[in-house]
């Protein structure tokens, strides 16, 4: 682009103010990217994509604290995925993830594996959540 333009021409690169010149070199995005600093600029959030974000935080964690919950009031014995989803009205592929979200979203876990198995509705053999403060060796021979 000349100085008599006014108009940028579309082959011409992006026009950096010196101040942020230097901030826009970041080595992870090569030379050729480096100049690009609308690549790392995070835009606003869109006000559906909050909306969606505040409708479904209450949902994933009132599931979760319930599926905790229900855990915790359990003790010993404990209960197997389809015992949690009867108890507490879940549809399994809302129960699921919630449990898994106990055992990975948090260090340490908030529930455990018993090391228990009881049969499930088809016969196959279940395994039976225990909440995480309860230790390994509670519950022998107490039917979890």
């Amino acid at each position: 682009m000349t100085t008599a333009d006014a108009q940028p021409s579309l082959f011409d690169p992006p026009a950096i103010p010196p101040a942020h010149a230097a901030a826009t070199l970041d080595p992870h995005m090569g030379p050729a990217m480096g100049s690009h600093s609308f690549l790392r600029t995070r835009r606003p959030p869109r006000d559906t994509e909050v909306a969606a974000a505040i409708d479904a935080l209450p949902r994933s964690g009132t599931q979760r604290g319930r599926l905790l919950a229900h855990i915790r009031a359990c003790g010993i014995p404990c209960a197997t995925n389809e015992e949690i989803q009867d108890a507490l009205g879940m549809n399994p592929s809302s129960e699921r993830p919630r449990r898994v979200e106990l055992l990975d979203k948090y260090d340490p876990p908030l529930i455990k594996d018993s090391r228990r198995r009881r049969p499930g509705r088809s016969g196959s053999k279940a395994v039976v959540w225990v909440a995480a403060e309860i230790p390994d060796t509670a519950g022998e021979g107490a039917g979890c």
